[in-house]
């Protein structure tokens, strides 16, 4: 036993090291279009409850085990109009490191990047006429493949000022 402590020792402090703190990302600024836009995304720390199961590959962002951190609050903003974005479509990430927002063509894309190594992912949200329609989820290791992709037909508001 004596032999294997200093072992755990370091592997708990090595563990610990890697473990991230939760993030608050605060953009704001202009699309070239001269449209304002402002992201809140706020992070807290994962907490176990004793029903809790390890990550069965239905998270971004890690690699098995536990999140460190999950994303408590996700508001997008563009001229001074909430952007509705389903819980379900934020919930499932995790480690946040970085977003960025831009307009591309007719349609407002934010990538939300985070986790490490196998765990990293890129996700991207598609947003038109104030409304999310689509997500996609690449994987950090494989940045060319897809690996989960959810559209949504259900436009039921069509601001054509966007």
């Amino acid at each position: 036993m004596k032999n294997i402590l200093p072992f755990l020792v370091s592997f708990f402090a090595i563990t610990n090291a890697f473990a991230q703190e939760p993030i608050t990302i605060n953009k704001s600024g202009k699309f070239s279009c001269g449209k304002s836009f402002t992201i809140t995304i706020i992070e807290r720390n994962y907490i176990k409850t004793p029903n809790s199961k390890e990550d069965d590959g239905s998270l971004w962002g890690t690699d098995g085990g536990y999140p460190s951190t999950v994303i408590e609050t996700f508001d997008i903003d563009i001229n001074d109009v909430a952007v509705f974005i389903p819980w379900k479509f934020y919930s499932d990430l995790s480690s946040i490191h970085k977003a960025d927002f831009e307009k591309v063509g007719d349609a407002y894309i934010l990538t939300v990047e985070g986790g490490d190594a196998a765990g990293s992912f890129d996700a991207y949200f598609k947003i038109k006429n104030f409304r999310m329609i689509e997500r996609t989820v690449k994987m950090g290791e494989f940045p060319d493949e897809v690996w989960e992709k959810t559209v949504l037909h259900n436009e039921l508001w069509d601001n054509k000022d966007m």
